[in-house]
């Protein structure tokens, strides 16, 4: 009808898989957690001599097993190294959608454009099995 307004919808399976990831980051970083404990073991009885409902000291010693796990510089390098490809490929879009724009490819000129969008989809496949093999299964 005339002056309705379009509702946009989520698909369930979006959800859903929003929320597979998350747990599966949630285990991981549960997982950190004990690998910390292991190598620290001064954290295991600091946390064994902290009251049970000090939930400020226990995320503190947890953030501490974290660290001495190594979990926040693998996380963080695997979010720089996303972050270069992501970058590298905006540049590459805009470089295209730049010269679109001055009329530059046409049917005998397009190999730029090929490239850039196999770029693209490659660094997206790339990334679809590093995501699982370097942050959930580790």
């Amino acid at each position: 009808a005339s002056g309705s307004r379009a509702t946009a919808f989520v698909c369930p399976t979006t959800i859903a898989d929003t929320l597979d990831d998350r747990h599966h980051l949630e285990l991981w970083m549960q997982r950190q957690v004990i690998v910390g404990l292991v190598a620290r073991p001064d954290l295991v009885a600091k946390a064994a001599t902290t009251d049970a409902t000090d939930k400020k000291a226990l995320n503190g010693i947890a953030g501490e097993a974290r660290d001495a796990a190594g979990s926040s510089a693998a996380a963080n390098l695997g979010t720089a190294i996303h972050a270069a490809h992501v970058i590298i490929g905006m540049i590459l879009i805009a470089r295209v959608l730049w010269r679109t724009t001055k009329r530059h490819y046409g049917p005998g000129h397009y190999t730029m454009v090929e490239i850039t969008g196999l770029y693209w989809h490659l660094v997206d496949l790339i990334w679809i099995f590093l995501f699982p093999l370097l942050y959930l299964i580790h």
